[in-house]
């Protein structure tokens, strides 16, 4: 066979490697850049350096291999340098580990030996495109098809990995060595030995995956954590801004007399500045109730202001939550977050006047129910009753339901999403007696 035949039958072989290596850096490290034309570049790049090299250096496509996977793992993908050289070290491994087993497999099937497979041109390149595609197969199974960029996993567990797979490229060197010293073809024995190898490195892809899973879920958990401290460091100064609002209800006969002894003096710059400072204020003060729970009332009030401004149809129907056994800054949190989502996909409805939302509260027995309905585009509902964001960076938004959720679990409470013709719902049912859950601060 000529020349020219070898290097074309190469083609194919480095183009697997390439989609391999890019496949599994994206899925398990996340990109670092957005300009795609960087990637496209550097992936050209090693395909060309691949082609050129199995014709002037074929003895190097392995150091090329090792080199090119860590490289471009840490130029152009995100996490840790820890996991960026893990996942470099585990692909690098595996691409030996397949090319193993499947040059044992060829050896097992034709009856030749492993000395006569490595000589024989066809075989060779064929064992070795079948490897590529083994590895593009075995990686697409154990990363799934979730895209997520994932987060810093402990080094620990990465070096542990890293070391397991690397257990797997030796017991699968000393299989092949010893087929190869024998110069018959594989056994039985053989390729039953190379076949626990191959699964025993994909499990090591399992594991991985779950530690990044891990890894992503406790990153996910720090934020809705640091997201709800805000949102009660938030509502708590509401909560003081009313103790404020109740003095002025008490002091306005006093602030009255002094207007009026102004006005009777004829200090009219005085009093229009008293009037411009404590307008607002007295505003807050005399503003109707709904509920009875003046923080309560307070944020109500503020959401009904941002509604009218987005010109959205309001309907709200609420009982009396003065008495109930739920703390106030928490029910604040839940009513915030849930009426932002609800004026944030109103807002996205370029139809003014599809725009709606309603609010009921009740409170009977020992829950107090909350029903907020509103339009929306149409939303997924997925397993959990959580709807999924349409937001690009999926990981980062969608929190404010998420806090609802772990303020109503902390309640024993029970929440559910629901979206039907263009209607969006949340049903809220909270515990209001609850004595081994939160407790009102």
């Amino acid at each position: 066979m000529n020349m020219g035949a070898i290097n074309l039958l190469h083609i194919p072989v480095a183009a697997f490697e390439t989609i391999t290596i890019a496949f599994f850096f994206k899925r398990f490290l996340g990109l670092r850049y957005a300009a795609r034309r960087l990637y496209k570049g550097a992936y050209t790049a090693y395909f060309l350096a691949n082609i050129i090299i199995s014709v002037f250096l074929p003895d190097m496509l392995a150091l090329l291999s090792v080199a090119g996977c860590f490289v471009i793992s840490f130029a152009l993908y995100g996490s840790s340098r820890t996991q960026r050289g893990c996942c470099a070290g585990i692909l690098t491994a595996f691409f030996f580990v397949s090319e193993s087993s499947t040059l044992m497999m060829s050896s097992f099937l034709l009856q030749y030996s492993v000395e006569e497979i490595a000589t024989s041109i066809p075989a060779y390149y064929a064992g070795a495109f079948l490897a590529k595609v083994v590895t593009l197969v075995l990686a697409f199974i154990v990363s799934g098809v979730r895209k997520t960029k994932n987060h810093t996993v402990q080094s620990s567990h990465n070096m542990l990995l890293l070391l397991i797979t690397y257990l797997c490229v030796g017991l699968s060197y000393v299989n092949i060595i010893e087929v190869g010293q024998s110069g018959e073809p594989a056994s039985v024995f053989s390729m039953l030995s190379e076949l626990a190898i191959v699964i025993l490195a994909v499990l090591g892809f399992f594991i991985f995956e779950e530690f990044q899973k891990h890894a992503e879920h406790e990153a996910y958990i720090a934020v809705v954590e640091r997201q709800l401290a805000n949102d009660e460091a938030r509502f708590l100064q509401i909560e003081s801004q009313n103790d404020e609002i109740k003095g002025l209800r008490h002091d306005l006969l006093n602030h009255m007399v002094s207007m009026r002894s102004m006005a009777a003096d004829e200090q009219y710059k005085e009093l229009r500045e008293y009037l411009d400072e404590y307008t607002p204020a007295i505003a807050g003060a005399t503003a109707e109730p709904f509920t009875g729970a003046p923080g309560v009332d307070a944020l109500l009030h503020e959401k009904l202001t941002a509604v009218k401004n987005e010109s959205i149809n309001v309907e709200i129907t609420v009982g009396q939550l003065s008495n109930i056994n739920i703390s106030p800054v928490h029910l604040n949190i839940i009513l915030g977050n849930a009426l932002d989502n609800a004026i944030e996909a109103c807002c996205k409805l370029l139809d003014v006047k599809s725009r709606f939302i309603a609010i009921a509260i009740e409170h009977g027995g020992r829950f107090l129910y909350i029903r907020i309905r509103n339009s929306s585009l149409p939303v997924d509902i997925i397993s959990g009753g959580m709807p999924v964001s349409s937001k690009a960076d999926r990981f980062f938004h969608g929190l404010g339901l998420a806090i609802v959720k772990r303020i109503v679990e902390r309640y024993d409470g029970v929440m559910r999403c629901e979206y039907e013709n263009g209607e969006f719902t949340l049903f809220i049912s909270i515990l209001t007696d609850n004595t081994n859950g939160a407790t009102p601060s």
